[in-house]
């Protein structure tokens, strides 16, 4: 039963792992879609947009 219990917690805490990974942004910046029709789109869908910032090759 201790051993079961153990997996079960080791596989829930593994899966949240590679939840929170996320994709990986590796499209070179000369493919990128514009800022601007990345707010475009964000106010449109009810955002207030301050700023946007590149992160990690995302925005």
């Amino acid at each position: 039963m201790k051993t079961l219990l153990i997996s079960a917690l080791f596989l829930n805490v593994t899966a949240v792992g590679a939840a929170l990974a996320g994709k990986k942004c590796d499209v070179p910046i000369a493919e990128w879609q514009p800022r601007e029709a990345l707010q475009t789109k964000l106010e449109a869908d009810g955002w207030q947009i301050r700023s946007i910032k590149t992160e990690d090759g995302c925005y």
